[in-house]
């Protein structure tokens, strides 16, 4: 798998390195679990768990009877996507670079190859269990119609690069603090289930607490996605 030669062009050092993204790609796919499957029925179940318990929050509170157009299991599933990709993006970016990882012992290994193999291993995994789960309630619940598919997709992509972005102020944190850096990566995944704007309705905020959330993407998507005329992603109704 790994071989120690030199590239005789610049493409040849290119596919190197993209077969070796690959393999580390994989390798953490399967590092929780020898199955594949399993480790995609993880991530399917803990979104669905999430999906459930922010259901259940909003009723309780009584944000569901807010004026939110379209679908409000869809209109969460999609904020829960959105953090989900985030924040487990940035916590897998954060631990990268670990000096001790077996994988860092080949040669041609180094922590670029890394970090991308674990921010691909995170994409992937979300995008099945998004897809699955969208199926799920297409075919069990109610259809679903997706007016701009790209778009939604880009949203998902610009909170993944942004908790590359996150990880990677992680990672060098704990270059030099390593239990400070793996303390201050849990509390911004934990405060981020707030400041990413999934836990507050656009609609229901005074104009100056918008503000706050600004400053994060998540939250702006999450505003965005509230303030639209009709949700992006809504479900089908019948002519």
């Amino acid at each position: 798998m790994f071989t120690q030669r030199r590239n005789r062009n610049m493409f040849e050092a290119a596919l190197t390195t993209l077969a070796l993204i690959y393999h580390v790609t994989v390798y953490d796919l399967r590092k929780d679990h020898r199955n594949a499957v399993v480790g995609l029925l993880m991530t399917i179940l803990q979104s669905s768990l999430f999906v459930v318990g922010f259901l259940g929050m909003y009723m309780l509170i009584g944000v569901k009877h807010s004026p939110i157009r379209g679908d409000f299991i869809v209109f969460i599933m999609t904020g829960i996507f959105l953090f989900m990709t985030h924040s487990q993006t940035a916590g897998a970016v954060s631990r990268a670079g670990n000096a001790l990882d077996s994988m860092v012992k080949h040669g041609p290994m180094n922590t670029a190859v890394l970090i991308c193999g674990a921010s691909l291993a995170v994409l992937y995994r979300q995008t099945i269990s998004i897809f699955v789960m969208l199926w799920a309630y297409h075919t069990l619940i109610a259809p679903i119609h997706i007016d701009d598919p790209l778009s939604c997709y880009g949203m998902l992509l610009l909170a993944w690069f942004y908790g590359i972005c996150v990880g990677l102020i992680f990672l060098a944190v704990r270059m030099w603090w390593p239990p400070g850096g793996k303390v201050i990566t849990t509390l911004y995944q934990r405060v981020n289930m707030i400041a990413s704007g999934k836990m507050f309705v656009a609609n229901t905020l005074p104009t100056f607490m918008l503000h706050m959330f600004g400053w994060n993407p998540c939250s702006t998507s999450s505003t965005r996605r509230a303030a639209l005329p009709s949700s992006t992603m809504r479900r089908a109704t019948p002519a």
